[in-house]
């Protein structure tokens, strides 16, 4: 049969199923090598699968699902777009002036995985409800969105490198600003990444309500497909934790190297542990407040002065847990707390639940060199 005749027999919605459909089998040839060999590159998704649409009065689970294919499909094409924009840049400029690995990262890996995902995003949106299985969309692509985690984790290297290359790459020949069009590039994984849970979520919701207007046994039939859409926003969470997960680790590991630099005798660190968290607080000592650190590690809580109002020449500060009495206050709230006068419950920390130590152990707090960044 003809597709023209196809055409006339069936409604565009009909035919864009069928198409869709032919480029399943033609990947599933491309893969066991039974079809001539393509160059991906110059693959995008819209030149393969036509974007699902929905005429009015479509079910709103079809109305979302059609949205993400859509959404899918301009964040691949944004991928490219980044990509093209770096392998322009790299032909133009030195390597030595700029640091693209640091910058882009492993921006290809991405979008070589969702040139892979958005096609099975588009399929997936184009079949009826009984078929909308979008937790498949997973099978077999979950160890590769480890790229992710590696794209997150090195954020605030790459935001660096991108800051100090800003004036060499204004001035080169090209469609995309280097000052405004490439920062929002760079950040459309890390928004992505983080817009898949609620986009399957809405979807999830969607067929609930769909479901619950059908008869008990189409109902029935149709269980399979919201569990799919549960799996799918399961995969999502987890692959956002883990991205979250591993972007704190990087950031501690920083925090910790940085921390370890400002002590009198490294050897100080030993028995502190891994570093969870750390961030400014307020001090509160009598009526008066001060800007300190505080970093939180596996068996201490270490606070000490801020680096940036810290004297020039070297000094020490030693202060033992069972005398350190420290209100953690929002910072921006002090000025407020000054005029008003008010007093403001305080969570006071004790010895004993910082590393088990007693106020007998004499236990002090590392040696911090007051000069050193």
């Amino acid at each position: 049969m003809r597709v023209q005749d196809r055409y006339n027999t069936h409604d565009s919605e009909c035919l864009e199923l069928m198409l869709v459909t032919v480029s399943v089998v033609l990947d599933q040839l491309l893969r066991r090598g039974r079809c001539g060999l393509v160059d991906p590159r110059y693959i995008k998704p819209r030149d393969i699968y036509p974007t699902v649409h929905t005429g009015s009065g479509a079910p709103r689970y079809a109305v979302l699902a059609a949205e993400l294919s859509r959404t899918e499909v301009a964040y691949v094409q944004d991928l490219e777009r980044l990509v093209e924009y770096a392998d322009s840049a790299s032909a133009q400029i030195d390597d030595s002036e700029v640091d693209f690995d640091a910058i882009f990262g492993n921006i290809r890996a991405i979008l070589a995985l969702h040139r892979t995902f958005s096609k099975r995003i588009q399929y997936l949106a184009a079949m009826p409800l009984s078929l909308q299985l979008f937790g498949a969309a997973y099978d077999g692509l979950l160890p590769m969105f480890d790229v992710y985690s590696r794209f997150c984790a090195s954020r605030e290297c790459s935001q660096r490198a991108f800051a100090r290359a800003v004036p060499v790459l204004k001035l080169l020949d090209s469609e995309l600003d280097a000052e405004f069009d490439i920062p929002s590039l760079l950040i459309r994984p890390v928004q992505r990444l983080a817009q898949y849970p609620l986009l399957f979520q809405s979807i999830v919701d969607a067929m609930c309500e769909q479901c619950a207007t059908m008869a008990p046994a189409d109902q029935a039939e149709h269980v399979h497909v919201v569990k799919a859409a549960y799996a799918a926003v399961d995969h999502s969470k987890h692959l956002l934790t883990r991205a979250n997960e591993t972007t704190r680790e990087a950031v501690n590991e920083t925090q910790q190297a940085q921390f370890a630099a400002r002590l009198a005798d490294a050897a100080d660190l030993q028995g502190l542990g891994r570093l969870l968290t750390s961030g400014p607080v307020s001090a509160q000592a009598g009526r008066e407040f001060e800007d300190m650190e505080a970093y939180l590690f596996e068996s201490t809580l270490v606070v000490c002065s801020a680096s940036s109002t810290q004297g020039s020449r070297a000094a020490r500060i030693r202060r033992t847990i069972s005398s350190l009495h420290v209100t953690i206050k929002s910072p921006r709230r002090r000025d407020e707390r000054r005029r008003s006068g008010s007093s403001v419950a305080s969570s006071t920390l004790h010895s004993p639940v910082l590393g088990g130590c007693s106020p007998e152990s004499g236990f002090q707090l590392p040696n911090i060199d007051a000069g050193c960044a």
